[in-house]
């Protein structure tokens, strides 16, 4: 006959079950971080879908809201500035740390977490209010551009921010970033180092648009440009982008082929396995 577990037992075994998720816990959400919202973030990589629900802390936003626009005077570079007071923030590096956790322990390759954090910016709405100007007049922001942190809170951003989330996230993974800015039409792309046989125009970096969803590598109208500033804001690994870089340019070759009519049933099959790995 089985023997009849105790109550004092089975309470010895609910404190060690308590400790442990308090362990689990104490491991995912930051020290001192006040957690009281989400934030649902998604992303594609290699055809399967990554879903996430971003722990949000409103005080740190409404503090980071509050600020003043700032400007780099004092600072010795550009990338100084932006590295002080754009990306360096404790508070808001304390806030995304669930992001970038989530990230580090859920796509098991390093390449992958740079697609799936370009991915999840990607895919943040594009704030076509603020790119005609009415944003910066209603919304009451003490600033011009968003933080990183205000980009994720909001899931909102224009190119500008949403490409300073990716370097956010990208340097925080460790690997080498740059934000590249173009004039004509005003645009500005995140950077990630890469191969000299597959970066854009010998610039050391590999394009990443923020506004869409499209491979790492991808130009579009920047093609032909030659970068008006290119900031460099973190040294670190280089990504491995030749199946990004070849899938580009098959991407490119379709859209080619469509618009001038010789579009194949070769290339619409493969058309849609891009479509499903990247999520287009």
């Amino acid at each position: 006959m089985p023997r009849k577990e105790s109550n004092q037992s089975i309470s010895g075994r609910l404190k060690t079950k308590i400790v442990a998720i308090g362990l689990v816990l104490s491991f995912a959400l930051p020290a001192g971080a006040a957690f009281d919202g989400k934030q649902q973030v998604k992303a594609v990589v290699n055809g399967k879908k990554k879903n996430y629900k971003v722990p949000t802390d409103s005080s740190v936003y409404q503090t980071i809201f509050a600020l003043p626009d700032y400007n780099c005077q004092g600072y010795p570079t550009l990338a100084d500035c932006y590295n002080d007071r754009l990306l360096g923030r404790s508070d808001q590096r304390e806030a995304l740390a669930p992001l970038v956790r989530w990230l580090n322990k859920k796509i098991k390759k390093s390449g992958d977490r740079v697609r799936a954090a370009a991915s999840l910016v990607q895919n943040i709405d594009y704030d076509y209010n603020k790119s005609t100007g009415t944003e910066i007049i209603d919304s009451g922001r003490g600033h011009g551009s968003r933080y990183p942190y205000e980009t994720l809170f909001e899931n909102s951003g224009i190119c500008s921010e949403k490409s300073s989330l990716i370097v956010y996230l990208l340097k925080e993974l460790g690997y080498g970033t740059a934000k590249i800015v173009f004039l004509s039409p005003n645009h500005e792309v995140a950077g990630v180092k890469c191969a000299p046989e597959y970066d854009f125009r010998d610039t050391g970096y590999c394009i990443i648009q923020p506004n869409y969803r499209k491979m790492i590598t991808f130009e579009g109208s920047q093609k032909d440009e030659d970068p008006y500033l290119i900031t460099v804001l973190s040294d670190g690994k280089t990504l491995k982008a030749k199946s990004d870089w070849k899938d580009s340019r098959k991407y490119w070759e379709i859209m080619n082929s469509i618009e001038d009519g010789t579009y194949t049933k070769k290339q619409a099959k493969a058309y849609k396995k891009l479509i499903k790995k990247y999520g287009l």
